[in-house]
């Protein structure tokens, strides 16, 4: 059976739905209370409605958020804001994008294309994850995929592609006479779509895909409540299960240099006093400190020169930057040879484990020197997460901010690394960006 399908995508109808940039949402996994409730208001058909939601106090079995939700997807549906392809495609989905980094800003594009893929439990090895989830967000994504039978935003895979065969047969820009969408987000990102329909072009993405590996950067969650929901149905019976074989996928190559992996630097704050005891001593166990002249509190030169030196330590092995707010001082952290994180691995996938600065940050000096136990690095009870370093350096500056870290982003390589090796990173491991855009294509889970 082919890996990948295309399918007739629902889509916005822009005469009766408005603007296609106020209609678009990032992932919900990313949008919090405040964002939530601007795009309630930037526009009645923002998909915001679809993906997160509201809940109300009388909630109940019979009518709650979910419910709610999949009668608006009919409405919608039956009032034309949304409409469905009258054509099978798999589509290409192209985006543009900025980057910020210390030596100043550069452009990106990181190409890919939007089909329905088959799905396949981890075991069979063929589409493989590197992060843990959680109970609760599989819960909730499982009663809306459940109660709307619709895909409404896509699990974001990599896969093999060195010699960029795919990018050939797909092309670069929409064929004459072809329709094509175009947005730009809040981050300033530029996302477009167009369809593809070309039998050789679909057949040569089925053969190339036929025997590789494919691997969630984003969207385990997503990915995991299709398994769970193709399991629930068929096992209730297979006439309930249309459609359940398959999940909305965007799919990259992994070798693309516009494929940008930010990483999550760590913020510690409301920490007892007592935990900050001989820090520096504590931490010349496992790591070479190294204090450094110029202070990264200072924007401009400063900052830039200690985010350039970070990149170029890590080039040599684990390393990460930090800065205490008490004293304003600021560190290289840098793994000794004889870490023991090595020492206690027995196999080779918590060998590849131990070697990611993250494992080595929240090991030997979040739970190992500073006491945070893990369920409180998840539930940010002493650490927030940030990915703009800019950020970074102005919050630890205010209380109740005690130390940052500062870290180097794990590499595409890594992460292919311990997901081969069946091996899980850590949360807060990854963050790819640019994020996809729910609201361009959705898949309804049927014929």
């Amino acid at each position: 059976m082919d890996l990948i399908k295309p399918f007739r995508a629902v889509r916005y109808q822009l005469a009766e739905s408005g603007d296609l940039g106020d209609l678009v949402a990032p992932p919900y996994d990313v949008i919090g209370g405040d964002l939530q409730k601007a795009l309630f208001k930037r526009s009645p058909h923002n998909v915001i409605r679809l993906i997160l939601p509201e809940a109300r106090s009388d909630d109940g079995e019979g009518e709650n958020k979910y419910t709610r939700a999949a009668r608006l997807f009919q409405d919608w549906l039956k009032r034309g804001v949304l409409a469905r392809d009258s054509e099978p495609a798999i589509y290409r989905y192209q985006i543009s994008f900025s980057l910020k980094t210390p030596e100043g800003i550069v452009t990106r594009e990181r190409p890919g294309f939007v089909a329905l893929c088959k799905l396949h439990e981890y075991p069979e090895r063929k589409i493989l994850p590197h992060e843990r989830t959680l109970a609760g967000p599989k819960q909730d994504r499982f009663q809306l995929m459940l109660h709307c039978r619709a895909h409404f935003s896509q699990v974001f895979l990599l896969y093999p592609d060195q010699e960029g065969a795919l990018e050939k047969a797909l092309g670069q820009a929409p064929p004459a006479g072809t329709w094509s969408l175009s947005c730009e987000d809040d981050d300033g990102v530029t996302h477009t779509v167009w369809p593809v329909t070309a039998p050789e072009a679909i057949a040569a993405v089925n053969h190339h895909l036929h025997d590789r590996r494919l691997y969630i950067a984003d969207g385990h969650h997503r990915y995991e409540t299709a398994l769970a929901l193709r399991r629930e149905l068929l096992s209730r019976s297979p006439l309930f299960a249309e459609g359940v074989d398959y999940a909305l996928a965007y799919f990259t190559p992994l070798e693309h240099p516009g494929l940008t992996i930010f990483p999550y630097h760590r913020l510690v704050h409301n920490l007892p006093k007592r935990r900050l005891s001989g820090l520096l001593k504590k931490l010349g166990r496992h790591f070479i400190v190294d204090r450094t002249l110029l202070s990264p509190l200072e924007s401009g030169p400063p900052r830039r020169e200690f985010m350039m030196g970070l990149a170029e330590r890590g080039r040599a092995g684990t390393v990460f930057g930090m800065v205490d707010a008490g004293t304003r001082c600021a560190y290289y952290l840098t793994l000794k040879p004889d870490s023991p994180l090595k020492h206690e691995c027995r196999t080779e996938a918590e060998l590849a484990q131990a070697e990611l600065d993250v494992v080595a940050l929240e090991e030997l000096v979040l739970t190992g020197t500073l006491g945070i136990k893990r369920k409180d690095l998840l539930n940010e009870k002493f650490i927030a997460y940030e990915t703009d370093y800019d950020r970074v350096l102005t919050a630890v500056q205010k209380p109740p901010c005690q130390l940052a870290f500062l870290m180097n982003p794990t590499s595409v390589h890594e992460v292919i690394k311990v997901a081969d090796l069946a091996g899980i990173m850590p949360e807060k491991s990854t963050y790819f960006f640019p994020k996809l855009a729910s609201g361009l294509l959705f898949n309804l889970m049927e014929e």
